[in-house]
This record gives C-alpha cells, sequence and structure tokens, in this order.
C-alpha cells in the first residue's frame, strides 16, 4: 500500500471530514455571495482566491502529521500527487474507497473545482441553517399528484392537485422516492417501506398474499432486507426495485449488498435468471466488498456507481442505454462501464432510454437514446446497429460522451445537482442556476415553450436555486429562501398548484408560502411531487 492511499484511509476519517464541514460553515456567508458575483469580480475573485489558499493550509496541516509519520515530508507528498495528477490517476483508488479523498486533492489543486466544492457544500449550509431547522421548528412531508395505484400513500387511488402532509404516527421516514407507479421510504432505523402498484412484483411482497394488485398505505417489506442490515439507498423504476444495504455494525470490509425484485423482463434485476417477474429480494451479482454510492433504474435497465466512483450498468441496452459500446444490447448481470474509467462518477441516473453521470468533478456524461435531445448534444457516435443506420446514428449514442458548457463548448458543463425525467435532464450549477436540455413536450425545460432542446439552456429564472429534482415530465426547483417553483406536466395536478395545466415556465407553489413553510428537499417520480418542509412548532 503506497502513501497515497494510507494517506487517503486518514482523510476519509470523518474527524478530517468535520474539518471540511466546519470550513465550509465559518464561511458559507463568503461562499454564498460567490453566487451572486458578476463576472470579472476582481475583488471577489481575489477573495476566493484567499479562501482557497486557507484551505489548501487546513488541509496540509491536518495532513502533514500523518506524511511525517510516514517518514516523508508533506511536499514530497503532494509532489506525488501532482505528477500522478494526468486526468487518469483516480484509477489508483479503484480498489478503496477513496472518492472523498480524490475529491479534496483535486480541491487544492483545482482552484475552479474547489470553488464548486465549496459552494455547494456553503449552499447546504447556509440554507438549513436560513431555514433555522433546531428544536423549535416541525419537519413535515408532503405528497401530491398521480394516486391511482395508492403511490402517494395516503390511503385513496385519488390524485391531489395540492400537496397534502403524509402523517403515519409510527412511521418516520428519512427519505422518501418515487418511481412509475409506486414509491419507497427508509425509515430513520434503516426499514424499508412500499407502496404503489405490485403488478409486476415490485412491492417485494407475495402477490398471492394481496387482495389486489397495489398498496396504498406504506408497507414495511420485510422478506426483502435482513434483520441484522440497514436500507442505505433505494430505486424505484418503472417496474423494478433496487435496494443497498449496510451492516448496522458499519463493517466497511463487508461492504454493501444490492438487492432487486420486480420485473425482470429486460434483466434489470442484474441477475442471470431468466424468471420474468420476481416478487421476493435476491442479490445482485457484483464484485464482493463495493460501497455504493448511487443507485438508479430506469424502464428496462439499472445503474450503480461505487464510492470508488466505478460504474456499472445491467438491463436492456438496445438504445445503447448501458454505455457499454454498440455490440451490447443487454447484459444480464452488472458489466463496469469501461469508458468512464479513470473518471469519478458519484451519481447515475436513468431515463426511459438514456443514461446520466455525474462524476465527483461536477462535469456530466450521458449515452443511449438521443430522439428528443436528451443527451445534450447533437452528432452522436458509437451508435447501435438498426434497420436504418442512418436514421439511428442521428439518435443513438452507445458510449457516454461528455455534455458541454452553454457558455463554452470547449469546456464540460459543471454541475452540483443533476436530475432526469424520461427524455429530459436538469442540471444545477455551483452559482444555482438551472441548465436544461432534452424533450419539451410538456413544457418540463422550462424555457417558455414546447419545444425539444438538443443542448444545454440555462432557464430565465431570476432567483437563486437551491435544489432540483424532476418526475417523468415535470420539474420541481427550490430556491435559496426556501420557496418551491414547478413547470412541465401537470395532468395528475403534480405541479401543486390546485388545477391540471402544464406550464411552460417556473410558477411559484403558493400553498407552501401561505402555510407559512419553507422547503428542505424535494423529490419526484412518474407524476409524483415530494417535499420536505419546515414549520415553526406551535
Amino acid at each position: 500500500m503506497t502513501i497515497i492511499t494510507r494517506a487517503a484511509e486518514f482523510c476519509s476519517s470523518p474527524k478530517f471530514e468535520r474539518v471540511f464541514d466546519n470550513f465550509a460553515r465559518d464561511h458559507a456567508d463568503a461562499f454564498i455571495d460567490a453566487t451572486e458575483a458578476k463576472d470579472g469580480d476582481v475583488e471577489h475573485k481575489h477573495e476566493y482566491k484567499e479562501l482557497h489558499d486557507q484551505y489548501l493550509k487546513l488541509f496540509e496541516e491536518e495532513l502533514s502529521e500523518f506524511v511525517e509519520s510516514e517518514g516523508a515530508t508533506i511536499e514530497e507528498f503532494f509532489k506525488e500527487c501532482r505528477e500522478i495528477h494526468d486526468g487518469q490517476y483516480t484509477a489508483l483508488f479503484e480498489e478503496h474507497n477513496y472518492a472523498w479523498f480524490v475529491n479534496h486533492l483535486l480541491a487544492c489543486m483545482d482552484y475552479k473545482h474547489f470553488y464548486g466544492l465549496m459552494v455547494n457544500e456553503a449552499r447546504r449550509l447556509h440554507h438549513l441553517e436560513a431555514l433555522h431547522i433546531h428544536q423549535s421548528m416541525e419537519k413535515r412531508l408532503y405528497v401530491w399528484g398521480s394516486g391511482g395505484t395508492g403511490q402517494l400513500g395516503l390511503g385513496t387511488e385519488d390524485d391531489y392537485a395540492l400537496p397534502q402532509r403524509w402523517e403515519n404516527g409510527h412511521i418516520q421516514l428519512e427519505s422518501v422516492t418515487s418511481g412509475g407507479c409506486h414509491s419507497a421510504g427508509i425509515g430513520s432505523d434503516g426499514r424499508l417501506f412500499l407502496w404503489g402498484s405490485d403488478d409486476r412484483g415490485q412491492l417485494g411482497h407475495s402477490t398471492s398474499k394481496l387482495e389486489q394488485n397495489f398498496v396504498n398505505v406504506p408497507t414495511e417489506t420485510v422478506a426483502c432486507i435482513p434483520r441484522e442490515s440497514k436500507t442505505k439507498l433505494i430505486a424505484c423504476g418503472w417496474w423494478s426495485t433496487l435496494a443497498v444495504v449496510s451492516s448496522k455494525c458499519g463493517d466497511r470490509q463487508q461492504g454493501d449488498r444490492v438487492f432487486s425484485w420486480g420485473s425482470n423482463d429486460h434483466h434489470q434485476l442484474g441477475r442471470d435468471q431468466r424468471t420474468a417477474v420476481e416478487s421476493s429480494a435476491q442479490i445482485v451479482h457484483l464484485p464482493p466488498r463495493l460501497q455504493v454510492a448511487s443507485i438508479a433504474c430506469g424502464w428496462k435497465h439499472s445503474l450503480l456507481a461505487t464510492a470508488e466512483g466505478g460504474v456499472f450498468s445491467w438491463g436492456s441496452g438496445r438504445h445503447g442505454q448501458l454505455g457499454l459500446g454498440a455490440e451490447v444490447l443487454k447484459t444480464e448481470v452488472p458489466q463496469s462501464v469501461e469508458a468512464l474509467k479513470g473518471t469519478a462518477i458519484t451519481n447515475v441516473f436513468c431515463g426511459w432510454e438514456h443514461s446520466v453521470f455525474r462524476s465527483s468533478s461536477g462535469e456530466v456524461f450521458t449515452c443511449g437514446n438521443n430522439r428528443h435531445g436528451q443527451l445534450g448534444f447533437q452528432q452522436v457516435s458509437g451508435s447501435v446497429a438498426s434497420e436504418n443506420p442512418s436514421e439511428r446514428r442521428k439518435q443513438v449514442n452507445a458510449l457516454p460522451i461528455r455534455v458541454a458548457d452553454p457558455s463554452d463548448s470547449s469546456l464540460g458543463l459543471r454541475t452540483v445537482q443533476v436530475g432526469c425525467g424520461w427524455h429530459f435532464v436538469l442540471c444545477l450549477t455551483d452559482g444555482g442556476k438551472l441548465v436544461t436540455w432534452g424533450k419539451g413536450s410538456h413544457g418540463q425545460l422550462g424555457l417558455g415553450g414546447f419545444e425539444n432542446v438538443y443542448e444545454p439552456n440555462v432557464v430565465p429564472f431570476p432567483l437563486t436555486i437551491h435544489e432540483i429534482a424532476c418526475g417523468s415530465e415535470h420539474t420541481m426547483v427550490v430556491t435559496s429562501s426556501g420557496d418551491l417553483y414547478t413547470c412541465g406536466w401537470g395532468e395528475h395536478g403534480n405541479l401543486g398548484h390546485g388545477d391540471k395545466t402544464n406550464r411552460v415556465s417556473l410558477e411559484k407553489v403558493d400553498f407552501f408560502t401561505n402555510t407559512s413553510q419553507k422547503i428542505i428537499s424535494v423529490a419526484a417520480g412518474g407524476a409524483v411531487s415530494i417535499a420536505v418542509t419546515s414549520i415553526r412548532r406551535q
């Protein structure tokens, strides 16, 4: 084990991470100002360069004692780091959980990356503090939109055009997500709950035990997750579900386990089995001792990112969505996406027939079907063969390609958050701007029309955005002041405006303003919208 890998273990410790959090918190106001500074603002630029230098000094101080104990100097250590910083060096950490450490090395050596990293963290801390999330405040969960198969968890099969408070006294959910027609939540104790459609076994229950093929209230899926484990991540696809579980004792040597259940028509469960439907959870075939950072389910395919920055894909690749090349039309078990090797991927997203990958530096890569412009560029290569190759080449790309910055096509787009709908993509920049592209048939791009857009466009919106989310064809954004705006498809009331009208531009959801609530976080899936709010206790 080299000194770099040993140092990475040290820097990935909770103690060292707290140093990073404290620095961001102490300088939150300065970094928030950065998001509002105009280009060419020399004074601000100088101030943030000073902050960068302060952070580098802090980083070196924390690291130097460890490095010196290894018989080296901090200067020698950083010299070695810089020598291997050739765009491929993150491959050195493939076998270890060093993605966080790689991020910090980049932050110290790359001013632009440092800026984005720190602004994002400062904005997160500033947002929570601005909303006064402490004992005098109460957190509430709201859902609205399509409830035809009980996916809202409200005990009905109705649609709701206004946010409905989700109340279930004995269940405390830490996170909620939604797929095509079912939803899932992780409890504060790591238990997993699912509700909505179960017509393809996606709830993890035995369908023979259900009187109907859906559940309209959250139900614990006991059979899915071993009692000695806790759910870490959950993803809902159209007819399938993925869950990542970890040992309750936090044994990192054991690694995470990934379970899948539901429809396996297109091998999206990641097993070498030909069963079309599997209502009981079984382990996805992955290398041992993996730590999972992100998972996603689409219509016919699934994606996973490891904590080390690697990516696996499985299921249907007919439209190039697996990122494995034109010759791979399907895979029953997870395959490593070699085209992204050397790029530390932290987040993965599945569209209907396309995939999106976000790197630790905030760059975005896409592959799959580009019929509606959802890949973010006009020309594609590595196309999948079809009966009409000349036409197909315009629409399909089987290898991930970096999405360009809308202001400078020679640079990659830099983001702090990404959202992926069925046929469109949202990105949030470190300056709090929304960038969109892809299908615009319902106004989901927020650009004032219904046209498809084949390249990234900045949405004209006067406020600083803190968080984004999207369903199949609608968009949600939270401003830095805690207000919610939506646009796009509203057929099921999923925009939250009290009607079922589509919107082509972001419009404020007055319900929360009228009830003196601020938005902490949002999520969406299909035609379902979800929000966690803060309100002062009575």
